[in-house]
């Protein structure tokens, strides 16, 4: 079980991953319907996405780390910031925030017609874009929890914030730029479109896989700093 223990600051970092994705989900979903969709405006939708992303983890870095993604998480364990407990307890409040997030997008939208939902493209291009994209944005993310790298928190939400949004320019009018399963996963559920999940999903888990086995046995120089 190594340092894992269900205690008061698990509760806290928990507390921060769910409110942290439900905010992100909340302004993310409500400007894509409000904006027009996925087929249009899709530059002010980019930016949106990307300043929610800021305003989410300049709350919860500090508290949390400020995953808001399960393939964040996972890449954290791969990489051997967190342990395998904690990553599936991250995960649980990410799926918990992400559905929390769409039901209160629909509570004020009161429709739940294409929320959050992008067009879908070919199911096999969409795997393959949004695979590069969640890689290069995972690459991020390591790079800020590298030893090398001062003051990670102070700007990670700057990072991933701009990184998020330049990756959306590029994806979001053939994928919606998700690079987070449980977003996929909650438009899937409000809208009953299941079948748009299965690329996303393998996706987000190979471009996991990929960037933490890439940074932990290439690219970094010493062990990582375990979350206290």
């Amino acid at each position: 079980m190594g340092n894992f223990a269900f205690d008061k600051e698990l509760a806290k970092r928990l507390l921060a991953e769910f409110t942290g994705t439900a905010l992100v989900l909340t302004l993310g979903c409500c400007y894509a319907k409000s904006g027009g969709g996925y087929d249009t405006h899709s530059t002010q939708s980019s930016f949106a996405w990307g300043l929610a992303y800021l305003t989410a983890i300049h709350i919860f870095a500090m508290l949390s780390g400020a995953h808001l993604n399960p393939a964040v998480s996972g890449t954290a364990t791969i990489v051997g910031i967190m342990e395998w407990q904690l990553m599936l307890w991250y995960m649980l409040a990410q799926l918990l925030g992400a559905m929390a997030g769409i039901a209160l997008t629909y509570a004020v939208l009161q429709t739940s017609k294409s929320l959050c939902l992008s067009g879908m493209d070919d199911k096999v291009n969409v795997l393959s874009i949004e695979l590069l994209a969640t890689f290069f944005l995972l690459l991020a993310y390591c790079a800020a929890w590298d030893t090398r790298s001062e003051g990670a928190y102070e700007t990670l939400s700057l990072r991933i914030g701009f990184i998020f949004t330049g990756l959306s320019f590029a994806t979001y009018p053939t994928t919606g730029c998700h690079l987070n399963f449980f977003r996929t996963f909650a438009a899937a559920a409000v809208n009953g479109s299941w079948g748009i999940i299965w690329p996303y999903l393998v996706a987000h888990a190979a471009a996991a896989a990929a960037a933490g086995c890439i940074w932990r046995f290439l690219f970094a120089e010493e062990a990582p700093e375990p979350m206290a």
